[in-house]
């Protein structure tokens, strides 16, 4: 009763962390990404797609420079491992190959974090080479451009996130632009 009281009903850490984790999955699994954009329907594509939806949610979230979205920023990337990790023994890895699995699903998912995020402070055609190298793993079949509309996607994102008030994020009442896909087409 008291802390209903002094805390009025704030959402843990962990509830927000899944229900923004969740967000990035859903929008991560829209059909354009994979029968307009020609990204991979596989495992990899789909942990990439995961990945870059994190990167845009976390790169807005830390701008705000708190503790508290320190510590859900924190809490999404321990969700997104232990969904990898339940995801990965579902498919058949044994218990022995998860752990080396994991740990090379976290050095991709920091190079990548890392990659995006200069490549959104370099501009457009620095996020789309980002993306070409890491989204479309540099197929050769593939020219560079394909990229782009990708990454108009994850700028419009991007700044559509920034709008969003830190209270907002605290509490995981964020949302994608459903609209980006016309927009970054164009």
């Amino acid at each position: 009763m008291f802390k209903n009281l002094f805390f009025k009903n704030k959402p843990s850490l962990q509830s927000t962390a899944i229900l923004l984790y969740t967000q990035a999955v859903t929008q991560a699994r829209r059909d354009f990404f994979y029968a307009k954009w020609g990204i991979p329907d596989t495992v990899d594509g789909r942990f990439d797609l995961i990945v870059l939806h994190l990167f845009l949610m976390q790169h807005c979230l830390l701008r705000h420079q708190d503790d508290r979205s320190t510590q859900l920023s924190q809490k999404i990337f321990d969700v997104l491992f232990w969904d990898m990790d339940q995801n990965l023994r579902e498919m058949g890895v044994g218990d022995m190959g998860v752990p080396k699995r994991i740990k090379s699903m976290m050095l991709a998912f920091n190079g990548r974090m890392h990659a995006y995020d200069a490549a959104v402070n370099s501009g457009a055609d620095a996020l789309a080479a980002a993306l070409y190298r890491n989204v479309y793993r540099e197929n050769p079949q593939l020219p560079e451009s394909v990229a782009r509309p990708l990454a108009n996607y994850c700028l419009a994102q991007i700044a559509h996130l920034r709008r969003i008030d830190v209270k907002q994020w605290h509490t995981g009442n964020v949302s994608y632009l459903n609209d980006a896909p016309l927009s970054a087409a164009a």
